[in-house]
């Protein structure tokens, strides 16, 4: 288990060689990429064998990096279910995008640095992952963010995809400084960066209830900016600028995945200051809502996607929020597999339509491209928790969490999301792949095997991996993997029918009004034109943060400016040198260098001071 490590340290080496000397290697360095994330994908399978054989909950490794004072600062791992489920999920999704993107990025002009950006995303993701520290997981933290700005700008010669990548930076950054001061302030509240070190203060009441309150809210509002939840959802939108390939790591297995996982790391601090957890959950219902509302009226086939994941993502804190840390992470494992999939599939889709984009110009397309509308269709009918696929075990698990944690209000809410999700991905899958065919279509062609290969590998992950919930043997479930103790798979007949037939409602909606045209999608529009409308514009989160920018950031960054030139450098700067300036210039005429003006000088003085002595000295006496 102490190799662990070298996962991340294999992928920095192959960010360094590749950016250094690709253009000089074979294939510009792709291989070593491909070879430093399958190095450690092959570590995963170590560290799980040698996990699993210590049979230890917790086992950590640390060196140390500075010691101030009482404070130390190491650099070390931690190795429990926890990070060895997301150091397997990182590292394997990875492996499939890169070898996907070998065919979907060839012929790139900056093929070399696609890797090469990769392999340093993927190097932070997974030193998050296994940081045992808040300050090492603060600075992993801000170079996934670093990677993904990175990627998402890839084509920055489109102004498109620049501004998204600033968008992607800048958003996540007001999420990472609440972060930071999260993270100080459990320090001076516990003298320790060490997580293990925080976590028994906390347990042990060494912090004060407002102040941890406080703390975790802020630690939250990281999560937040990474993991897309409300009112910091805008930029994942706006990131399918980048390659396909990038969008699928993104919202698959890594940066999006980054504030689940902080959830899930800190719990324990959120389980100390429920009115926290409180604002986890709330957050989450109202981002999974948002996100699956939108997702019913985009009409950009990877907008759709990602409002897909915003939608789970809000799922995911709602389970957390709920109080079930493996339910949120089974379904963000199955999720994985599922929205990589589906994400890749759209690429596959985009490779064989030039590039388009708008699903109502695709259609039948399961005929022209049989192996990607078959996996697309296990991902999306994943996605929607139809059974026995594995968004079928996530999502039933996540509405017990909540049908056992929170109030039934939650519970109804989250079953409505259910139904919308399903009608998204229903409305996705037969407009593309099942519909009738379109002009625009009449040229696909299915993708190379080094495409379809990650599809087929994905999708029977999608299929199967939901199993893992169940126990068998002497083996007790993945609820009790990640948390020993935990209830294997329970089945709440009631909760769990009315998923299915709300999953299959929302199917057969779609079907009768995307294939059967039994609803007409105008009509529908035209009687809902106001909801439509606000969808469409995103609830307006966009425009209103615009008209912040305008009228209140730059406004007041303009009387700062103004301040800064006029009081600051104008007055208190120069002006204190002007000042300076004229005074030696008037008093330099002191200095003549003519005895006769200084003999003067002395003269009026003389005389001053006999006057003086003359006439106001008797007087004051």
């Amino acid at each position: 288990m102490e190799l662990a490590w070298l996962a991340p340290a294999l992928n920095f080496a192959a960010f360094g060689v590749v950016s250094l000397f690709g253009k000089y290697l074979p294939g510009k360095g792709s291989f070593l990429s491909i070879l430093a994330i399958f190095g450690g994908f092959i570590l995963f399978g170590v560290v799980l064998a040698d996990y699993l054989g210590q049979k230890e909950d917790t086992l950590s490794f640390s060196r140390t990096w500075v010691e101030l004072g009482v404070a130390r600062i190491t650099w070390g791992m931690i190795i429990d279910p926890l990070s060895v489920i997301m150091l397997g999920i990182v590292s394997f999704v990875a492996l499939l995008v890169q070898v996907y993107s070998l065919g979907y990025m060839a012929g790139q002009e900056r093929f070399g640095w696609y890797f090469a950006a990769h392999s340093l995303f993927v190097a932070a993701m997974l030193t998050l992952v296994l940081a045992d520290n808040l300050i090492l997981l603060y600075i992993a933290w801000e170079l996934v963010g670093l990677g993904s700005y990175l990627l998402i700008g890839f084509w920055y010669e489109r102004p498109s995809a620049a501004e998204a990548a600033k968008k992607a930076f800048v958003t996540t950054r007001i999420g990472d400084v609440g972060l930071l001061i999260g993270i100080l302030m459990l320090f001076k509240a516990t003298g320790t960066f060490e997580m293990a070190g925080v976590f028994a203060a906390v347990e042990a009441g060494h912090v004060a209830p407002g102040a941890l309150t406080w703390a975790t809210i802020l630690i939250f509002a990281g999560a937040m900016g990474k993991s897309a939840q409300f009112p910091l959802h805008v930029w994942l939108p706006d990131a399918m600028e980048g390659p396909t390939p990038v969008s699928a790591l993104i919202h698959a297995a890594t940066m999006v995945a980054a504030g689940v996982f902080l959830v899930a790391r800190a719990f324990p601090l959120f389980e100390a200051a429920p009115d926290a957890r409180m604002v986890v959950a709330v957050i989450g219902l109202i981002t999974a809502g948002m996100g699956a509302t939108m997702a019913l009226v985009m009409t950009d086939l990877k907008r759709v996607l990602a409002y897909s994941t915003v939608s789970h993502l809000g799922f995911m804190m709602l389970a957390l929020g709920a109080g079930s840390v493996p339910a949120a992470i089974f379904h963000l494992l199955a999720h994985a597999f599922s929205k990589a999939l589906l994400f890749l599939g759209a690429g596959s889709v985009m490779h064989a339509m030039h590039d388009e984009t708008d699903i109502r110009k695709m259609g039948g397309l399961r005929k022209k491209m049989p192996i990607t509308a078959l996996t697309f269709t296990i991902g999306a009918l994943s996605l929607a928790g139809i059974p026995p696929l594995s968004g079928f075990f996530s999502k039933d698990e996540m509405l017990l969490a909540v049908f056992d944690g929170l109030s039934p209000a939650f519970l109804v809410l989250a079953l409505v999301i259910v139904l919308f999700s399903a009608l998204y991905m229903a409305r996705l899958l037969f407009t593309v792949f099942y519909g009738a065919s379109s002009p625009e279509a009449e040229h696909a062609h299915e993708s190379p095997s080094v495409m379809t290969l990650p599809l087929i590998i994905l999708a029977a992950g999608a299929a199967v991996v939901g199993f893992l919930a169940l126990e068998v043997g002497g083996y007790e479930g993945f609820g009790n993997f990640i948390t020993s103790g935990h209830h294997g798979f329970e089945v709440n007949l009631l909760l769990t029918v009315a998923a299915v037939v709300l999953a299959l409602v929302g199917f057969g909606l779609g079907y009768a009004i995307y294939v059967r045209k039994a609803l007409s999608t105008q009509a529908l529009m035209g009687q809902f034109g106001w909801v439509h409308k606000l969808l469409v514009n995103k609830y307006y989160m966009d425009h209103a943060y615009q008209w912040a920018i305008d009228r209140i950031v730059l406004v007041f960054a303009s009387f700062i400016g103004a301040f800064d030139r006029i009081v600051v450098n104008d007055m208190g700067v120069n002006g204190t040198a002007e000042t300076v300036k004229r005074s030696g210039f008037r008093i330099r005429y002191l200095e003549s260098g003519m005895v006769y003006n200084y003999a003067l000088a002395m003269a009026l003085g003389a005389a001053a001071v006999a006057l003086f002595w003359w006439l106001v000295i008797p007087r004051i006496g």
